[in-house]
């Protein structure tokens, strides 16, 4: 295993310790000649990091853990660590993956994380804005415009663009939020761990999803589930639609005119 390292200080100390604890060999990333057979990993995406991620087949990723990470702070284009005492992530062929397997539970307990019930109702919708690196490196430069314009073909929920800079904390933010939308933000396991229920659009990352876009944001859908289905009667009907619209908001687009199919209910 190589450890590619850059200069910052950061990446020095979590590499370090990667080192240590896989035995494998650092090299400064300036004196790392590419070869496709090695096998690399690294803290991070600047500095080349990630330009040689992109060309590598065999790589482990490491980043802030999607629970009980490391506290940070951010200023502008920097992270500041507060402290080295949070879990990290280490992720094979990718920066961002989840994989949902059954595991002794106790480890997840240890954590002592309070899970907060999944809420069914909020004002507005927030919207994690990917760093300019993330944007960047995906090739995310119009992500918050077109994920923008899909919400607002369904709801007229106001939405909340947030980032690791604005001035309003998540954690206010989080208390009266009905959904939290991004494409890979670690800020999505904490809406979920708050109750809020959140998507993620990264392909990776869709299996944990606590809401499905189309769920949340696609009335054709509900549409589709009534015209497949004749035991609807005009009260459960009425029912579906008022819960819809209760839960997420109005729609512009659809409104249910059906007309259920004569049968008799027991």
């Amino acid at each position: 295993m190589i450890v590619l390292q850059t200069d910052h200080i950061n990446n020095k100390r979590i590499t370090n310790h990667f080192a240590k604890g896989c035995n494998g060999k650092i090299i400064n990333i300036k004196d790392y000649v590419f070869d496709i057979e090695d096998t690399v990993s690294s803290y991070g995406i600047l500095r080349g990091t990630g330009n040689i991620f992109k060309k590598s087949n065999n790589f482990y990723y490491i980043d802030h853990g999607y629970l009980s990470a490391s506290k940070r702070s951010f200023n502008k284009d920097k992270t500041m660590f507060k402290d080295f005492d949070g879990y990290f992530r280490v992720v094979h062929n990718d920066l961002i993956g989840f994989k949902t397997n059954k595991k002794d539970k106790s480890r997840l307990e240890k954590l002592n994380i309070d899970f907060k019930k999944k809420r069914i109702e909020g004002e507005y919708i927030i919207l994690s804005e990917p760093s300019a690196y993330m944007v960047k490196y995906f090739n995310l430069t119009n992500w918050v415009k077109t994920t923008i314009e899909e919400i607002q073909r369904y709801t007229d929920r106001k939405i909340f663009l947030h980032n690791k800079t604005s001035k309003i904390p998540l954690d206010l933010l989080l208390d009266k939020a009905w959904a939290f939308v991004s494409f890979q933000s670690t800020a999505g396991f904490k809406a979920m761990t708050s109750g809020v229920p959140a998507h993620f659009t990264y392909e990776s990352l869709k299996n944990i999803n606590s809401i499905e876009l189309g769920y949340v944001f696609s009335y054709s859908s509900l549409i589709e589930i009534l015209e497949n289905h004749s035991f609807y009667d005009l009260i459960s009907i009425q029912t579906l639609e008022d819960s819809y619209y209760a839960i997420y908001g109005s729609h512009k687009n659809y409104k249910i005119t059906l007309k259920p199919k004569k049968q008799n209910l027991k």
